[in-house]
């Protein structure tokens, strides 16, 4: 019996080539894109899995940040039974520059954390011992990676020498130090929420444990917590945040908690200061649906097709049921077809992700392989997919075909016609929703488009464009004046700056006291700076002037605010007004005033600012100097040769502003590409079956036209007959796509400050482009057969 089903369906397969080729072909892309995505999605929910006490471990966060003060975690420890561990990681400001003999790096991904670290997570040592490699101070454990970099043996199995005991110099928080080597740790896998190649013993910070301002007012560690199994989170939370009050002697209500699930940092935490960027939920939603949605486009092309094709099968239901063939044996003949068919494009699919993996990979910036879904998962997921594609291709032709009575059909009778008015429902139906989904990508790929194209082009209100950027360490910064005089001696360099922080990255959060406000403090972004920053980073004035040691006022501190800090303290003008530090006792004068800028994501409206004239250099984390348009290949021989000249055994590392910028909506540029390329693929899939339906409708309709055309009808006249039944689909699928677009557009767009406007342009344009590819589509077919001699349609009638 499976034998005649096979050789029934290969038989069927091979007498209708096109039809065959398109269902394969747009089944195949559909299970491509499918399981594209679905390597995406599996990667992204991944993150952080690894860790075997996952489900129990918490990130603090504190008031909508990451990080939190410094006596949180031991303070929680030993206050709540319900927490069994806390480690802290405290990652500095500027990169740290690591010796080792005679090599010089400036290195990311250097962190200090507790010694409880091995408690908490699963990082795997593969030299020393977890219970004492962060115990001492200046104790450091470094990654593979980083051993075979600093301590190479390529004899040896690991390719690294025995690392215990060695001692590097490492500059980071204060001056020189010299770190022993403890442990060596295998590479942090890239499913992490934050990575690192470095971890120093937290016992080698100078934290004060009497200083209030450290241990309990500003945020600048990371804690995590260890949880007890059935921890009652909402109640720990109300507790926590009670006690940090008091314990900071503040108003109730100051600190808001959050424990935040470690598994869900990366796709639901977009909390200030982050460790690393993450991802967001709303992006695997967008993903997975059109992953779905094209996957059904190609199921549905199948479904029309097939029950297109129905009228051209009725005799042979017919005739089986007359020779005794079962409903259920039809069904499993017509189910056995589409599992074939099914078959060959999961394996043409198989052949095309191998090909297309590594643009995916490019385009996802994921380490994406096809083994990722899991040996022992892969069988069974294909299998699922198999048999989920053909019930949902194969499942509905085969009732339908089935239910035909023999008596009827073989007369020709309604149960044998094919254009009943339920069924054409039905088929149109199917069409409409085809490009209800392309026209919906459509219009999603214009506005991510527009408002990707709308953050590169708008005003920030500073210029972002020739600022070349260069990361600091002390030796940089005890010299700094000697390398801003030589550097401004360059005619490819304009002007020069130093300063604690840059426009496009987090800029520290201080509590400031205004004149006249005897207790009221306000927080509010501070950026030390050196002189010249102003003119360095293109700010535009209100009122006042820049930092200049021409100003007796200027010798100590000096304030330069934005307009929103000004509206925030509450004055009418700011000019030679004082604002204070109230824990450090220092106050300094406002001498200028700028145009609010944008020196953060545009996700984001612009914060409060003061801009802080410093004269402490260890506060200066980076130098950045203007040069001229056009002057990029000039500009950087000349800074590294000064650079060279003062510090022979330092690393030249830069960066310019307007990338640092760019990086900033990298996930919204992914977005972008990801969208349009599977927004591609479903049209193109929907316009496989388009074409593959008008030809079995033309094909339906030879004698119709054969007869107009011997009374008189026009070849216009007769493409307009077989154009308008689709034109009028997709202009149904446009009025009910365009909502359901405007909608979901609306809500990601709400994610941005500063976004564009949904013109009714963007919805004529995906409109018009679906009806003009429908329309080319079915043209090709309606053309030939309007051409084509009458005679040839009713020579046998």
């Amino acid at each position: 019996m499976l034998r005649s089903y096979l050789k029934i369906a290969l038989r069927n397969l091979w007498r209708h080539k096109e039809y065959s080729l398109i269902n394969t072909i747009s089944l195949g892309l559909g299970i491509t894109c499918f399981i594209l995505i679905l390597l995406y999605v599996r990667y992204e929910l991944g993150y952080d899995r690894y860790h075997s006490q996952a489900d129990q471990i918490y990130r603090v966060e504190l008031n909508e940040w990451a990080s939190t003060p410094v006596g949180v975690g031991p303070f929680m420890k030993s206050t709540f039974p319900e927490v069994r561990e806390a480690v802290r990681f405290f990652r500095a400001n500027n990169k740290p520059i690591i010796r080792y003999a005679d090599n010089v790096f400036s290195e990311n991904g250097f962190l200090f954390a507790d010694s409880s670290v091995f408690n908490v997570f699963d990082f795997t040592l593969l030299e020393g011992d977890p219970a004492t490699a962060l115990s001492e101070p200046n104790s450091l454990i470094i990654s593979e990676a980083m051993a075979r970099k600093y301590f190479p043996d390529p004899q040896a199995k690991s390719g690294y020498q025995h690392s215990l005991g060695k001692m590097v110099t490492i500059e980071i928080t204060q001056g020189p130090k010299e770190y022993k080597v403890t442990g060596v740790f295998q590479n942090v896998p890239q499913q992490s929420h934050f990575n690192f190649d470095f971890l120093a013993s937290f016992n080698s910070l100078d934290f004060p444990e009497d200083n209030l301002r450290i241990q309990w007012q500003i945020s600048i560690v990371y804690t995590y917590l260890l949880l007890q199994p059935g921890t009652n989170l909402s109640a720990l939370q109300e507790n926590t945040a009670a006690r940090f009050d008091q314990r900071r002697e503040a108003e109730a209500g100051t600190f808001r908690v959050l424990l935040q699930p470690l598994t869900r940092i990366h796709l639901y935490s977009h909390a200030e200061k982050e460790l690393s960027p993450n991802s967001s939920i709303t992006y695997i939603y967008i993903f997975s649906s059109i992953a779905l949605f094209v996957l059904m486009i190609a199921c549905v092309n199948f479904m029309n097709l097939a029950t297109a094709r129905s009228v051209r099968r009725a005799k042979e239901v017919g005739i089986r049921k007359v020779l005794g063939a079962f409903r259920r044996q039809l069904i499993m003949q017509f189910i056995g077809e589409a599992l074939l068919i099914t078959l060959i494009a999961t394996v043409l699919a198989g052949v095309a992700i191998e090909i297309l993996l590594p643009l995916f990979r490019s385009l996802s910036a994921l380490p994406l392989e096809a083994h990722y879904l899991g040996a022992q998962s892969i069988l069974p997921f294909l299998l699922g997919i198999v048999v989920l594609v053909t019930l949902l291709a194969g499942g509905y032709p085969a009732f339908y075909l089935s239910r035909y009575q023999p008596v009827s059909v073989l007369k020709g009778g309604p149960h044998g016609d094919s254009s009943r008015f339920g069924f054409n429902l039905i088929r149109r139906g199917l069409v409409v929703f085809q490009f209800i989904i392309s026209i919906v990508l459509i219009v999603g790929t214009v506005i991510i488009y527009r408002q990707l194209d709308h953050l590169r082009v708008m005003d920030l209100g500073m210029n972002p464009e020739q600022v070349l950027v260069m990361p600091v360490s002390s030796e940089v910064r005890n010299n700094y004046s000697a390398l801003k005089s030589e550097l401004l001696k360059q005619t490819a360099v304009a002007n020069v700056t130093a300063s604690f922080g840059i426009p496009s990255e987090r800029i520290i959060v201080e509590l400031l006291r205004p004149e006249a406000a005897e207790k009221e403090e306000f927080a509010l972004r501070v950026m030390p700076v050196d002189y010249d920053f102003a003119q360095t980073y293109g700010l535009q004035f209100l009122e006042g002037r820049g930092f200049s040691r021409d100003f007796l006022s200027d010798s100590t501190n000096a304030f330069i605010l934005n307009e929103k800090a000004v509206a925030l303290f509450g004055w009418q003008t700011a000019l030679g007004k004082r604002i204070e530090f109230p824990a450090l006792k220092e106050s300094g004068e406002v001498v200028g005033v700028v145009k609010d800028f944008n020196f953060a994501s545009l996700h984001s409206e612009v914060e409060p600012l003061a801009i802080e004239l410093t004269h402490l250099m260890r506060l200066l984390n980076y130098v950045s100097l203007r040069f001229p348009a056009g002057s990029v290949d000039q500009v950087l021989p000349a800074v590294q040769s000064v650079w060279k000249a003062l510090y022979p055994t330092l690393a030249f590392e830069y960066f310019f502003l307007d990338d640092n910028f760019a990086k900033l909506y990298a996930s919204e540029s992914k977005l972008q590409q990801i969208v349009g390329y599977f927004t591609a693929l479903a049209i193109l899939i929907a316009c496989l079956g388009l074409f593959g339906l008008a030809s079995f409708t033309v094909a339906q309709r030879t004698k119709e036209i054969g007869i107009r055309k011997v009374l008189g009808a026009s070849i216009a006249n007769l493409l307009m007959l077989l154009l308008k039944e689709f034109a009028l689909l997709v202009i149904v699928a446009n009025l009910i796509a365009w909502p359901l677009a405007w909608y979901g557009m609306n809500a990601w767009l709400g994610d941005f400050a500063y976004r564009v406007d949904i013109g009714w342009w963007v919805f004529a344009l995906a409109g018009g482009v679906a009806l003009l590819t429908a329309l080319l589509t079915v043209s090709w077919q309606a053309v030939r057969t309007t051409i084509a001699n009458p005679v040839d349609a009713l020579r046998y009638e």
